[in-house]
C-alpha cells in the first residue's frame, strides 16, 4: 500500500506538472502571437500616410480606429502630375495578418499606377489586371479613387465595389451619393471587370464636402443591434 500511495502520488505531481508546461508553452506561443501582431500593426500604421497634403484649396481630414490590431482598410494620398491629388480608400476582405499583406501589396501598387497619370478607371483596371491572379479566391478589395483638380474645381472618381461616398454641396445644403458602377479588385477576371467600372465626373466648389468611409462606419451597431447606416452618415 505505501509503495502504491508512492507510486500515485508521483504520478499526480508528474500530471500537474506536465499540465503546468502546457499551459506555460500556451502562454509563451499566446504571447508571441500577440508581440508578432503589434509588430504588424506598426508596420501597417507606418504605411498609412503621416501626414495629409496642405493646399489652399483643399482641406482634408481623416480618423482610422481598426477593429482589430490590425486590419485590411487603408487610405491614401497621392501626388499627381499636373498639380493633381490622388485620394484612395480601401477595405481588403476579411481580416488579420493575410488582409494586411494584400493592403500593402495594394497600396504599393497603386502608387506607382497612379502616377502614370491615367483615368482612375483606367488606373483601377490596371491595378487589377496586375494582381487578380496572385490573390486568394476568397479575397478581394473593395475601392474607391478620386482625381481631384482643385484649379479646375473639378474631382474625377471610379468605385470598384466600394461604398458609396457622399458629396455635401455647400450652397444647397443637401448630400448626395456619388453613384458610379465597378466590381471590387480581384473578384472577377479583366475581361468582367473593365467592362463593368467607369468614371464619373463632378464639380466642387468653397465650402463643399466630399466624404469616403468604409462599411467599418456604417456598420457600426449600437446596443440594440441597430446599424448607424449611410443615411446617418449623410
Amino acid at each position: 500500500p505505501t509503495i502504491f500511495s508512492l507510486a500515485r502520488s508521483l504520478g499526480e505531481q508528474g500530471g500537474l506538472a506536465l499540465y503546468n508546461i502546457d499551459g506555460i508553452s500556451a502562454q509563451i506561443a499566446k504571447s508571441k502571437m500577440e508581440s508578432d501582431l503589434r509588430l504588424a500593426s506598426s508596420v501597417q500604421h507606418y504605411l498609412l500616410p503621416a501626414k495629409l497634403p496642405e493646399t489652399g484649396k483643399l482641406a482634408f481630414a481623416v480618423k482610422y480606429l481598426p477593429h482589430q490590431l490590425i486590419g485590411g482598410d487603408f487610405y491614401d494620398t497621392i501626388r499627381l502630375p499636373d498639380g493633381k491629388t490622388g485620394v484612395v480608400i480601401a477595405d481588403v476582405s476579411g481580416k488579420g495578418v493575410s488582409a494586411a499583406i494584400l493592403m500593402a501589396v495594394a497600396q504599393s501598387k497603386l502608387h506607382y499606377i497612379a502616377k502614370m497619370g491615367m483615368s482612375p478607371s483606367q488606373t483601377l483596371i490596371k491595378l487589377n489586371a496586375e494582381i487578380v491572379h496572385s490573390m486568394r479566391t476568397d479575397m478581394f478589395i473593395t475601392i474607391a479613387f478620386a482625381v481631384i483638380d482643385a484649379d479646375a474645381s473639378k474631382v474625377v472618381l471610379a468605385r470598384a465595389g466600394h461604398e458609396l461616398p457622399i458629396l455635401y454641396k455647400a450652397a444647397e445644403n443637401r448630400c448626395t451619393e456619388i453613384k458610379s458602377r465597378g466590381m471590387a479588385v480581384g473578384m472577377v477576371e479583366p475581361e468582367i471587370f473593365n467592362e463593368v467600372i467607369e468614371d464619373v465626373e463632378f464639380e466642387m466648389q468653397s465650402g463643399d464636402i466630399l466624404v469616403f468611409y468604409t462599411d467599418g462606419l456604417t456598420e457600426a451597431a449600437n446596443a440594440d443591434g441597430e446599424e448607424y447606416s449611410a443615411a446617418r452618415v449623410m
